[in-house]
């Protein structure tokens, strides 16, 4: 007895299977074959496809025994529809059905005939179906093979369930005039292996399974589906990373095709349409209303049969307090006087590293040796320290833009940090070294160190921050949590023991060409920012009702801080003036430069306004 519980699936670059199985009268219900009996010829059942494009029906089985149940599928024929719903009725015959585009029809215990179901979209009441099922008595006793079979196509694998009274032999699937494979056996009466589908042109497709047992019996099944694929989707921008900074108003210029000939664009911010198009779309996203936010904009096609391909954005809209330095069309790695460090995808799928000139726009690639993929890199003032992976997946090596054809990490690394002409790393087996990139020469500095690495080569281990003169950190005793400093002669105690104080690194102190920037209580409880001068003066630099920690920390005293609560930044100059930088509240990265300070966010660079 053939039992199909058969739900669509994707295969392999967006192959749709839609089963579309009716009853046929006319074609008896297969006799159990016997084991006592000689090799029965092969039997055949061929159920005939619903022609109409209006709902693709599939169901489990079309002949349906008394007092049992079979399982149907619906899936609406129209551009623009949501849900894709169904509600489903009885037109004729006996029996009952329930559920929505997954449905359940149940026969009745006595009786006999033919039912037919309808299934209607809720969406269009225009779109309807018919499927038509022939019941039979219940059969005594058991089949000696019985294909109760979930046939699931899945990135060209074709699974058949089978159970039988004796030791199956061989399953086999083929397409008419097509691929065939033998499936082997992956599991627990489950059969399984590769037949290429997604070659298959569109429209309406047969899959034959055939099943041999030691006894000589053998079933044969035809299984009838749609061929439709996802629609093609192209919109203008070409970032590997789905991140990206928009002004006011987000442009989409987006266009689709479909092997059915039709599809349609629908633009979402968030969860709600904003434009839509058969074919295109060209407009913009109005983002005013979320300026400071990261708000997600989503560009969707979708073809008759409902098939999708979504692209989602993740889109940044500037604060009115910034000024936009310049935007790349990639992820950015590093930023310094003159040059941004950023990756950028090409539409073979390889990755390329460049850096862009602020001061003509003018892009340089970087070689990347061993077919490397970059994962990371840091600029310094002649070249370029980046990090590569194979494509495949597996250790780091580490590179000089002047040099590209040696490996600096043969064996691997885990960690590393560049910081004026010096370069930190540790290899896979935990050693760490200094390579001073002016002369090329390295120096073995001990076993499992990282940390925070100075401009003059100096490296210090958190929870230590240094300048390479200053190191400033946390300590404790019985009284509470202080923070340090250490002026390359004495330790200085910039905030006293508090009990349960805080003292985050990066966040409770920094330090900066000998300034040293840290957090102490008011009498409210609430944390302050302090600024301590070259000249061991400290001074205090926010007076709030909430507590503020520091965000950045300039050559010169200059600050940003955070001002908790909110969560809104501000920048604090050399003479304690503030201007807020509103809300940034996704990841970015900050760094003095040539005066100024600079906010990576995504895929952009920006300064604060005058």
């Amino acid at each position: 007895m053939l039992q199909m519980m058969f739900k669509p699936g994707k295969i392999k670059q967006g192959l749709f299977l839609a089963l579309l199985l009716t009853a046929c009268a006319q074609v008896p219900r297969p006799q159990t074959i016997q084991a006592t009996q000689p090799p029965a010829t092969d039997e055949l059942v061929m159920p005939q496809a619903i022609q109409n494009s209006k709902v693709f029906i599939q169901v489990s089985s079309t002949v349906v025994e008394l007092g049992s149940t079979v399982s149907l599928y619906a899936v609406p024929q129209q551009l623009g529809l949501i849900t894709r719903e169904v509600t489903w009725k009885v037109v004729s015959g006996p029996g009952t059905v329930s559920g929505g585009k997954n449905a359940t029809f149940t026969a009745p215990t006595t009786g006999s005939g033919q039912t037919i179901l309808q299934a209607t979209s809720t969406e269009n009441s225009a779109l309807t179906g018919q499927v038509a099922l022939n019941l039979t008595p219940k059969t005594a006793g058991q089949d000696v093979i019985q294909l109760t079979t979930n046939v699931a196509f899945s990135y060209d694998i074709v699974s058949v369930h089978v159970t039988s009274t004796y030791e199956v032999v061989e399953v086999t699937a083929s397409v008419p005039n097509g691929p065939s494979t033998t499936l082997s056996k992956t599991g627990t009466n489950l059969y399984s292996g590769n037949l290429p589908l997604k070659g298959l042109p569109r429209g309406e497709q047969r899959i034959w399974v055939k099943v041999k047992d030691v006894k000589g019996n053998q079933q044969i099944r035809l299984y009838q589906f749609i061929a439709d694929r996802n629609p093609a989707l192209n919109v203008d921008y070409s970032l590997d990373d789905p991140y990206l900074v928009a002004a006011d108003f987000f442009p989409v210029n987006a266009s689709c095709t479909d092997d059915s000939g039709s599809c349609r664009i629908t633009v979402k911010r968030n969860t709600v349409p904003v434009l839509s198009g058969v074919g295109s779309v060209n407009g913009s996203v109005d983002m005013q209303a979320f300026a400071g936010q990261v708000y997600p904009v989503s560009v969707i096609a979708d073809d008759p049969g409902g098939n999708t391909l979504k692209y989602d954005f993740q889109v940044y809209v500037p604060n009115a307090s910034l000024n936009t330095k310049m935007l790349v069309p990639g992820t950015i790695y590093d930023v310094d006087a003159t040059r941004v460090l950023y990756t950028k995808a090409v539409p073979n799928g390889t990755t390329k590293l460049k850096y862009r000139s602020f001061a003509t726009g003018v892009d340089t690639t970087l070689t990347l040796p061993l077919n490397g993929v970059p994962i990371g890199g840091k600029l310094f003032p002649d070249g370029v320290i980046y990090r590569t992976r194979p494509l495949g997946g597996g250790i780091s090596w580490l590179f000089d833009s002047r040099d590209p054809g040696t490996n600096l990490t043969p064996s691997g690394h885990n960690w590393y940090a560049v910081s004026g002409y010096y370069l930190a790393y540790r290899t896979n087996d935990s050693q760490t070294f200094l390579r001073n990139l002016q002369t090329n020469t390295t120096t073995f500095l001990g076993t499992g160190l990282t940390g925070d690495l100075a401009p003059n080569g100096r490296l210090v281990s958190a929870p230590k921050l240094t300048d390479g003169t200053h190191d400033v950190y946390p300590v404790s005793n019985s009284t509470g949590v202080a923070i340090a400093l250490f002026d390359g002669t004495q330790q200085i105690l910039l905030r006293n023991y508090r009990l349960n104080g805080k003292a985050e690194i990066g966040v409770d102190y920094a330090v900066n060409n000998g300034y040293a920037a840290y957090t102490d209580y008011d009498s409210n409880g609430n944390r302050q920012v302090w600024l301590r001068l070259p000249t061991g003066a400290k001074v205090r630099k926010t007076f709030t009702s909430v507590s503020n920690v520091i965000a950045a920390l300039g050559p010169n005293g200059e600050l940003i801080v955070r001002r908790l609560g909110p969560g809104d930044l501000y920048t604090i100059d050399t003479a304690g003036n503030e201007k807020p930088l509103g809300l940034i509240t996704r990841p970015y990265f900050v760094k003095f430069v040539d005066g100024k300070w600079n906010i990576v966010i995504f895929n952009g660079v920006f300064e604060p306004k005058p």
